[in-house]
């Protein structure tokens, strides 16, 4: 199987500029996904996703389905949880509350 290859140019713009004004303290509007491999570098780590969760979790997540179910069921899986979670709100109120973990941050990069 091919691995993904990561590139910051293909997060949407509106969750680039949220990323870089929350996490950078930049209003950039030319490059903000140029911005984000300045600090982070060219593929996100761990230390990206403990720094960006609550805005990858409400920006990204909250809007992203599939993405979201995803997470969900990864998070449920290593955790032991067997009960499914279908609904957004029940979703989000579930990543709301977790900890910014070692197995979460692994299975959001």
């Amino acid at each position: 199987m091919p691995r993904y290859r990561f590139k910051w140019t293909n997060l949407s713009p509106a969750l680039l500029k949220v990323l870089c004004r929350d996490l950078l303290g930049e209003n950039l509007q030319s490059n903000p996904a140029d911005a984000l491999a300045r600090k982070y570098g060219a593929r996100p780590r761990e230390d990206f996703v403990r720094a960006a969760w609550p805005i990858l979790r409400e920006s990204w997540l909250r809007v992203s389905k599939e993405s979201r179910d995803w997470v969900v069921e990864a998070l449920r899986q290593i955790r032991n949880e067997p009960e499914p979670l279908t609904r957004r709100d029940t979703q989000m109120d579930y990543l709301r509350n977790l900890r910014n973990s070692a197995n979460l941050r692994l299975i959001v990069l």
